[in-house]
């Protein structure tokens, strides 16, 4: 990672290591704080429009008795948008786009890319117009060529060892209270073949049918056969982890 690039062109960035693949394929992550960024994806001609409209959504709503009320769609988030700011945001990912991704977690946008380079032509146009080098907040990559190589197998880098040399992922979805009571027996009868954490466990022992962020460690990924008898597509990734002392 070229972190003199990003430390002496962004005052106050965070630079971190990437521990695992973006949505299973983007080594790199760039985080700008945007407010009102979901505008990006307005159908109207031009951000000014866009905010507006937003403004007058508001305004249609007693928002506790003021639409100026905190909340990101609300006055706190509108106060704080800037229409340029937004515009240089849409025109990046009309510019780009399926060569990157973009989630947007209001007031955050979050934009990944398979190399740096890429990342940094995205945060150089918020140099370009006003004041905006403070807005660029985060940037993830892999710390050398060797850590990528790790990162597009699939592994996890990890500081410390789990105890365990898999993580197992179960997809986020729907499934019958019987298939998730099967799952746990399943889990629990497997003692410490593998490690499940207490909210995994209370998760797939709710009556509710969704699930989210189950996984659990092991050293035996075999073990998941039984799991795509129960239910085929429950197994969604199998992470090896690998410990790297720096």
């Amino acid at each position: 990672m070229d972190t003199s690039f990003w430390g002496n062109t962004f005052t106050g960035i965070k630079i971190r290591p990437t521990q695992k693949l973006f949505y299973r394929k983007f080594l790199w992550r760039l985080v700008v704080d945007i407010p009102s960024g979901n505008l990006i994806y307005s159908k109207l001609a031009t951000m000014s429009e866009a905010v507006e409209d937003r403004r007058a959504h508001a305004r249609s709503y007693n928002w506790a008795g003021s639409w100026l009320n905190g909340g990101h769609h609300r006055g706190n988030s509108l106060a704080l948008t800037d229409v340029s700011l937004l515009t240089i945001a849409r025109n990046i990912k009309n510019r780009y786009g399926n060569t990157i991704r973009i989630r947007v977690e209001e007031p955050m946008i979050q934009f990944y890319a398979a190399d740096q380079e890429t990342l940094k032509n995205i945060a150089r146009e918020f140099t370009h117009t006003g004041d905006y080098q403070s807005r660029v907040k985060e940037i993830n990559g892999p710390k050398s060529a060797e850590q990528a190589d790790i990162l597009l197998t699939g592994a996890i880098i990890r500081r410390t060892a789990p105890g365990y040399r898999y993580k197992v992922v179960l997809r986020d979805g729907r499934y019958t209270t019987e298939i998730k009571k099967q799952v746990l027996a399943y889990l629990e009868n497997l003692d410490d073949q593998i490690r499940i954490t207490p909210k995994c466990q209370e998760m797939l022992a709710s009556p509710y049918i969704h699930i989210w962020g189950v996984f659990f460690y092991t050293d035996d990924p075999d073990l998941t056969i039984m799991l795509r008898m129960i239910a085929p597509d429950l197994v969604g990734n199998i992470h090896e982890l690998i410990v790297l002392d720096k």
